[in-house]
C-alpha cells in the first residue's frame, strides 16, 4: 500500500522530549523558579496532540491526516514554542533558539509537502526529522535554559 508507513521510534523520541519537557525560560520572570515538568508539558500540549494524531495518520497511512497534522504544527504549534523561548538567553544563545524553531518550521514544512505529494517513505523520513529538530531543542534548552552544554 502506497503511502502506509510504520513511525516506531520517530514517534516515540518526539513523546519523550514532549514529556520530558523541564527546565527554566519560557517566560518567567528571573525571581520565580523554573515551571515544573507538568507546567511545561502544558505548555507543549499542542504540539503533544498534533505529534499522536500525525503517528496515527502514518500508520494508517492517511497522508491528508499527515498534511492536516503537520499544518498545525505550522500554524499553532511554532506559535507555542516561540512564546515558550526562554526569556533570560543572551543573544547569541536567542540566535540559537531561533534557528532551532526555524529548522522545527523547515522539517514540519517538508513533512507537510510529502503527506501533499503522497510520498509515504519521505513522510516517514520527514517526521523523524521533525522529531529529531525537537529533541535538538529540548537537549538545548529544556535541562539547561542557559542553552549551555
Amino acid at each position: 500500500m502506497r503511502g502506509a508507513v510504520r513511525v516506531g521510534a520517530a514517534g516515540a523520541i518526539l513523546a519523550l522530549a514532549l514529556a520530558g519537557c523541564k527546565g527554566g525560560g519560557g517566560g518567567n520572570d528571573p525571581g520565580r523558579p523554573p515551571p515544573s515538568a507538568a507546567e511545561k508539558a502544558v505548555q507543549h500540549k499542542t504540539l503533544k496532540d498534533v505529534e499522536t494524531r500525525i503517528e496515527a495518520a502514518i500508520a494508517a497511512g492517511d497522508l491528508t491526516g499527515v498534511a492536516q497534522g503537520a499544518d498545525e504544527v505550522l500554524a499553532r504549534g511554532l506559535a507555542d514554542v516561540r512564546t515558550d523561548e526562554p526569556k533570560t538567553l543572551k543573544d547569541e544563545d536567542r540566535l540559537r533558539y531561533s534557528g532551532l524553531v526555524t529548522a522545527l518550521e523547515e522539517k514540519a514544512s517538508a513533512l507537510k509537502s510529502a503527506a501533499e505529494a503522497n510520498e509515504g517513505l519521505k513522510v516517514k523520513r520527514a517526521f523523524q526529522q521533525t522529531t529529531a529538530s525537537c529533541v535538538k531543542c529540548h537537549d538545548a534548552f529544556a535541562q539547561n535554559p542557559e542553552g549551555r552544554p
